[in-house]
């Protein structure tokens, strides 16, 4: 893919992003290092890009959770290679105000913090503390700081007074999902591939690499993605206007929290191609800002990335779990052991307990002891679907709809003719998935087999941030 990027373009990017779109070009040469998981790839990449959103929409932050061995560091991994290395910082540990000291020494605007494998004590209250300020928003609160006392001086103590500066994406990497309320409601939460063809996908791509000598890191590639992510990056003063609010179903209105980051996915896709998107000048309060015009194509795509993570986001836990949840009757009365679950699912009685003790966990299954056995049961109202419904009505909008939807903003009026055109092309809009898009199955083979004994079968236990 290289051959088809000049030198000039090559050493100023903004030259190909006139002509291409950034987001399958950058899947592409993930997948040359990492086979599968391409919606948690592309939600790692919108995630890093939404750092350069502004300072009005808050930035995405991913917390990737699967068995051991399964892909999930070396995912937010791949992802990295692809960023400079201004814009990464990888935590193997941290003290509760080392942040602070850090942002004195080294510019941590728009940077991406991963925590490769996160082993925080849920007892260590200051950590917990500063992690959740670390994940808060910072479009709505006040920028954090730390005062203290300079002591270098023994003669003379000055007071510090520390800030916690820039916009940070931070990607967690884990076995399990995390404790912590609080925490938890500022992620997205995604799960890597666990299911046997992934497996032989991954084995195969192993032979060919390691073996046969097919396959070589695609180093050139990599190193125009770290110029073009760094130069997407720097463009960070402008918003997006999405005109098809009226036409949008979004079943999860009740989850406040769903929606705005459902927005920032729209607005960090339509940004990410600012390049190749029209741009228009708002005019109020004696002021003018710039924003780009989201397509139906941005809108289309963020759709297939919510419908890969709102499942896992709104319930925190892994799309295995849910799958079970499913299985789940409705009422004690109806109560099933482990066993009735492995007949019904096909799983391992071993893999039904896991996955229970899941639900128990995040408080979606409830558990009772009859007669030296656990039985499960959900409420009516536990159960996702691992779609989102989110979809727009393309066929009720008209020219003359779109037209409408402008009418809430002002615009320069050089500006006009550019929404004029963009009406008249997205009007009555039929989407056609693009090729370069693969969705992801739901893992459905187990991993484990047998059972586990019914002594140990009690669902009580709960897991911190492991």
């Amino acid at each position: 893919m290289t051959d088809t990027i000049t030198e000039e373009e090559y050493a100023n990017p903004n030259l190909w992003l006139v002509k291409n779109d950034p987001i399958p070009f950058l899947l592409n040469v993930a997948s040359k290092m990492h086979i599968g998981d391409e919606p948690l790839l592309l939600a790692h990449i919108l995630a890093a890009h939404s750092l350069g959103l502004g300072p009005e929409v808050d930035p995405i932050h991913v917390y990737c959770a699967g068995q051991s061995g399964k892909g999930k560091g070396h995912t937010a991994n791949t992802i990295l290679k692809l960023f400079p290395e201004n814009r990464k910082v990888a935590l193997g540990s941290f003290s509760d105000k080392a942040f602070y000291y850090a942002s004195e020494k080294r510019n941590m605007d728009a940077v991406i913090i991963h925590f490769p494998e996160v082993t925080i004590n849920p007892k260590d209250e200051e950590k917990m503390a500063f992690l959740r300020m670390l994940l808060d928003s910072p479009s709505q609160n006040m920028q954090p700081e730390h005062w203290t006392v300079d002591t270098n001086d023994k003669n003379k103590k000055e007071h510090r007074n520390l800030k916690l500066r820039g916009r940070k994406s931070v990607w967690f990497s884990s076995v399990s999902t995390i404790g912590d309320d609080q925490i938890k409601n500022r992620l997205l939460l995604g799960n890597p591939d666990e299911s046997k063809k992934q497996d032989e996908m991954v084995f195969h791509h192993h032979v060919k690499r390691l073996w046969q000598l097919q396959i070589q890191s695609p180093t050139k590639e990599i190193g125009f993605c770290m110029r073009l992510n760094d130069e997407i990056l720097k463009e960070n003063d402008m918003d997006v206007f999405i005109p098809f609010g009226d036409f949008l179903e979004f079943p999860d209105v009740n989850n406040r929290r769903l929606f705005p980051e459902f927005t920032t996915l729209v607005k960090v896709i339509t940004k990410v191609r600012y390049c190749i998107r029209n741009e228009i000048t708002l005019v109020g309060n004696g002021q003018t800002r710039k924003a780009f015009l989201a397509t139906p194509e941005d809108v289309e795509l963020a759709i297939l990335v919510w419908d890969y993570l709102h499942a896992t986001t709104k319930s925190q836990c892994s799309r295995a779990a849910i799958e079970i949840l499913d299985f789940l009757p409705v009422g004690e009365n109806s109560a099933i052991t482990k066993y009735g679950l492995a007949d019904l699912s096909g799983k391992s009685t071993d893999w039904c307990y896991k996955k229970c003790r899941e639900l128990f966990n995040a408080g979606l299954a409830h558990s009772e002891k009859r007669e030296r056995k656990w039985y499960y049961w959900k409420d009516a109202s536990q159960s996702f679907g691992l779609t989102s419904g989110v979809r727009v009505q393309w066929q009720n909008v008209g020219e003359k709809e779109l037209a409408r939807a402008f009418e809430c903003i002002s615009v320069i009026v050089e500006d006009k003719p550019i929404i004029e055109e963009y009406c008249k092309q997205y009007a009555n809009y039929s989407y056609t998935c693009p090729s370069w898009i693969k969705r992801q199955e739901t893992p459905v083979e187990p991993l484990e087999t047998g059972s586990s004994s019914e002594s140990d079968d009690n669902p009580s236990s709960t897991k911190g941030l492991e």
